[in-house]
């Protein structure tokens, strides 16, 4: 049973310490490991195969004004298919107990994970008379944790190991989002050399603490190393300070802010050197933390 996501976000919904183990004890199935939410990418793929979990819950609760609708799906993990689905509507309105359903800081957290969506990163055009047409290259990036791709959620003092896999050589920059919205550079311009391509690199091992709530983990690889970008240090963390999210995002890509009447808000600038062709690829996860 994985746990309950609200609506489309890939954030855990505000009751989901409930949700789960009530479906747990109803139905008297065992939890899925961890390390099976791996996506079909994943070098451990091979994981999900050897244990034939027999059966795997999905689910996700949606708010439409008063109506409250929870969208459940079983599939079977180890061919893919559907087993049963199921759809419960309910008004909050008449719940004896009040229900949070949405995600702590939500709306903060979608602003940030909407700027640094790798959906929307593309190369562009440097103006309007400009035909060409750019499209990000073949250079892919990934990112999980030592329990996967999602929905992750980590205790207070829990450790946490971070991975990244690429398909070629490059330079990888690591951002971590916060509850709070800090943005945190954990890594900038780790090289990944030939040796490591299509492996497994652990990043670092990193502790759950303060503030708690959803937040993002945002990687994005480079053929070349991104240029400098200006942090602030506080004990010992670098921090991107940009008030705007979409700002911090242009930045953290490596991106200069658009030129008055460039088409786009967001797009790396044309390289003045044709024989030099950069590639580039994004990828982030979503990660709940909470308190003791």
């Amino acid at each position: 049973i994985e746990p309950l996501i609200y609506e489309d976000s890939e954030m855990i919904c505000g009751f989901e310490q409930q949700f789960s183990p009530a479906l747990i004890k109803h139905l008297g199935w065992p939890t899925i490991e961890p390390i099976d939410n791996f996506k079909q990418t994943s070098p451990d793929l091979t994981r999900i195969n050897q244990t034939k979990v027999p059966n795997r819950i999905t689910a996700s609760c949606w708010e439409n004004g008063d109506e409250i609708t929870i969208r459940t799906t079983v599939r079977d993990p180890n061919t893919g298919n559907f087993v049963a689905t199921a759809v419960v509507r309910f008004l909050a309105s008449k719940l004896r107990e009040p229900i949070v359903f949405q995600p702590a800081n939500y709306e903060q957290t979608r602003s940030e994970k909407d700027a640094f969506d790798p959906q929307n990163y593309q190369l562009l055009p440097k103006d309007e008379d400009d035909e060409t047409t750019w499209t990000p290259a073949d250079l892919k990036v990934e990112v999980w944790t030592h329990e996967g791709r999602g929905p992750l959620c980590y205790v207070q003092d829990e450790k946490v190991k971070i991975f990244v896999q690429v398909n070629q050589p490059a330079y990888v920059r690591l951002l971590y989002i916060l509850a709070d919205r800090k943005r945190t550079l954990l890594e900038d311009n780790y090289r990944i050399d030939e040796s490591q391509v299509n492996s497994a690199v652990e990043i670092g091992e990193y502790l759950c603490t303060a503030p708690f709530g959803t937040e993002l983990l945002v990687v994005a690889a480079r053929t070349e190393e991104f240029p400098s970008i200006e942090t602030r240090e506080e004990n010992g963390y670098l921090y991107i300070e940009d008030e705007d999210s979409e700002s911090a995002a242009r930045r953290f890509r490596g991106e200069q802010e658009p030129e008055p009447g460039q088409r786009g808000k967001r797009g790396l600038q044309r390289i003045d050197n044709s024989e030099q062709d950069i590639q580039q690829s994004e990828a982030q996860i979503v990660v709940t933390t909470v308190e003791k």
